[in-house]
């Protein structure tokens, strides 16, 4: 059994309530100077900001560049961009660092902040206990009028770059007589991932391309596919891609209206690469929440699934570490590491249409084989988040339960990085069974918070 703990950052940056915690305009501003503290010692003095359609995110876009300029860093405002795009665009307009406002999959009254290095990967724990350090020693210091920093307006630059940068990758692709549906989340992709894919030649039916800043995420994109289920049926089309509101994951819909989710999506790519000798090592990076099913179809493939914690940061370091191309979680963040640093949706949706062109196949028929496990994962919130073995009586049903499964299943229990919520993961070939601990469980784990105040 796998037990995961968050740190302060969570598993993807800095997350909360829009003018609660971290996220007001006076603590944006102390962050703005702890970040600017942090990286004193970088030659260049460079930031790229971008943001999703959150109508907090200008609020908190001002507040780091007023900081940031003050302590005489030049800010880059790039507008509304996927997470992706900022990471990309980094050595383009030499940055030092990158940052994101965003909230990604979360409701419309959350935002957060990620950070990114100039070489487009996400800051590392170290990296992130700096800025938490000079955040505690905060002391506004002054600079000579002279060596503050300016402000660049990059948004029209910035959205044309990503863009082109993405069809040159998919250029020998013509997709003329596709039709593809696409749900954009009213976030960040809801302009660039339209004309993607029709400059490709693609009929596009787009929904979720609205956004008036207080409807990102709501009843679309990723979390929801249902609407785009129909649509994909409705209009007979190819395949459709949901995507979340900063555009850094993807969930699939085949031409027959079933879901993919990331584990689907690894094991076509993973197949198709292996094939043609571009799995080297022949390993695929994924979490611990990732299907038993598709840890046996990789093994079938000859190819070995290394699992890491969740989060795509944690993805990301293991395929730094072993040289992999090929990364993801289930959740639809998915790492091609000869394109990019970080989960980039549009980017994976391309990859997957360039494979069904050149092997002639739909997409229901790439990953023939491939059978997942029964898998139940439950939410539960939770008013704090206390180490497992102080929750009274839940050592003892994970004992009983690792017994029950008798290394046939799977158990994973972790508290989200981004949200109030304890998740449980319960996975086993008999799905009557696996209900069965999932209920028991979530008994358990409710009983035991009692003694914590809400």
């Amino acid at each position: 059994m796998l037990i995961e703990e968050c740190n302060m950052f969570g598993t993807d940056g800095i997350r909360g309530k829009v003018n609660k915690g971290y996220l007001t305009c006076s603590q944006l501003k102390r962050l703005g100077w702890a970040i600017a503290k942090a990286f004193e010692s970088l030659e260049s003095k460079r930031i790229l900001i971008g943001k999703d359609t959150r109508n907090s995110g200008d609020m908190m876009e001002a507040a780091l560049a007023s900081s940031l300029m003050a302590q005489g860093w030049e800010v880059y405002l790039g507008g509304v961009l996927p997470t992706p795009a900022v990471s990309l665009l980094l050595k383009e307009c030499r940055a030092s660092l990158g940052i994101v406002l965003s909230a990604s999959h979360n409701p419309p009254e959350d935002n957060g902040i990620k950070i990114f290095h100039h070489d487009g990967a996400k800051l590392d724990d170290e990296q992130e206990k700096r800025i938490e350090q000079a955040y505690q020693e905060y002391e506004e210091t002054l600079i000579p009028w002279m060596n503050l920093g300016k402000r660049v307006y990059w948004e029209k630059e910035g959205e044309e770059r990503y863009i082109a940068r993405l069809i040159s990758a998919y250029s020998t692709i013509n997709l003329s007589g596709k039709t593809i549906a696409l749900d954009c989340a009213h976030g960040a992709t809801f302009r660039i991932a339209p004309k993607v894919f029709a400059s490709l030649g693609a009929e596009v039916v787009p929904i979720g391309i609205s956004p008036n800043g207080k409807n990102i995420n709501l009843n679309s994109g990723a979390l929801h596919p249902g609407r785009l289920q129909k649509l994909v049926l409705t209009m007979e089309a190819d395949i459709g891609f949901c995507y979340d509101g900063d555009g850094d994951r993807v969930i699939c819909i085949n031409e027959k209206g079933e879901i993919w989710d990331g584990d689907y999506i690894l094991a076509a790519l993973a197949r198709y690469y292996f094939q043609q000798g571009k799995l080297q090592p022949p390993k695929v990076a994924a979490t611990s929440m990732s299907n038993l099913g598709l840890e046996e179809y990789l093994k079938n493939q000859g190819i070995e699934l290394v699992r890491t914690k969740v989060g795509d940061r944690y993805v990301f370091e293991a395929m730094k570490k072993e040289d992999l191309i090929l990364g993801g979680e289930q959740s639809g963040h998915i790492i091609l590491q000869d394109f990019s640093q970080t989960g980039d949706g549009i980017h994976t949706s391309l990859a997957l249409v360039a494979l069904m062109m050149q092997e002639e196949k739909k997409l229901s028929e790439l990953v023939d084989g491939f059978q997942k496990f029964p898998q139940l994962i439950h939410n539960i919130p939770v008013p704090c988040k206390p180490p497992f073995h102080e929750i009274p009586g839940l050592e003892q049903a994970i004992h009983e339960v690792e017994k029950e499964l008798e290394g046939k299943g799977r158990l994973v229990f972790r508290y989200s990085g981004t949200e109030d919520l304890l998740r449980i993961m319960v996975e086993g070939k008999d799905e009557r069974k696996i209900q069965e601990i999932k209920s028991r469980l979530e008994e358990v784990i409710k009983k035991g918070f009692q003694k914590y105040p809400s």
